[in-house]
């Protein structure tokens, strides 16, 4: 699993992944994360495997002599994929529309910027996006499978504590040191209260 520092802040307790069974998992396309913020839904850091060059589109001329040279990607590329880009392009005048990339530099700079940006920055940025995602994924899922395992433990109390009336105080007593063990000061004492309170003799 991946448990590496991520490079930059995400939203991580508002990020949900919905396949969570990472032997599914495909490589290449991997599982979408989404954002979830009260009803609303939205695609979070899409994968992206590959960005690259794929057509050379036109030449606009400037006054100060300069071109602008426009090349379209083979897609969109993001927000957070541009902060990677920005660790690599030394400077160099590149600007992004949908998913046109456009160099602006003197012509006979031209070969060498291309180099640089569309066989060097492009692909560095890609990778650690890729590596950025998938331990982010990991964290989601983790995140995920934690809740999962406390529901799992809360579900149980609620019930035991539904038939409490049941059951003699002391093997409720025991149970409760039981799942002291397994969940959180907080929800633990939350429950107790319940207990505590059930218990009363009114």
């Amino acid at each position: 699993m991946k448990n590496e520092a991520l490079m930059f802040v995400h939203p991580v307790e508002n990020l949900k992944a919905y396949d969570l069974d990472p032997q599914k998992w495909d490589v290449l396309n991997p599982p979408e994360l989404f954002q979830v913020e009260n009803s609303a839904v939205t695609p979070y850091m899409p994968a992206l495997m590959v960005v690259e060059v794929v057509e050379k589109v036109r030449v606009d001329n400037l006054e100060n002599g300069k071109c602008r040279f426009f090349f379209r990607l083979n897609r969109e590329i993001n927000d957070l994929w541009q902060l990677f880009f920005e660790n690599h392009r030394n400077g160099i005048d590149v600007t992004f529309e949908g998913n046109m990339l456009i160099l602006c530099c003197e012509t006979q700079d031209l070969p060498a910027r291309y180099d640089e940006i569309c066989h060097s920055a492009i692909h560095q940025a890609t990778r650690e996006y890729r590596q950025e995602r998938e331990t982010l994924l990991w964290q989601v899922f983790l995140k995920m499978k934690e809740q999962e395992w406390r529901n799992h433990w809360e579900a149980e109390i609620q019930t035991e504590l539904a038939t409490n009336p049941r059951k003699p105080r002391e093997i409720l007593e025991n149970k409760f040191k039981w799942w002291s063990h397994v969940l959180d000061a907080p929800t633990i004492g939350k429950y107790r209260a319940l207990f505590e309170f059930d218990f009363l003799p009114v």
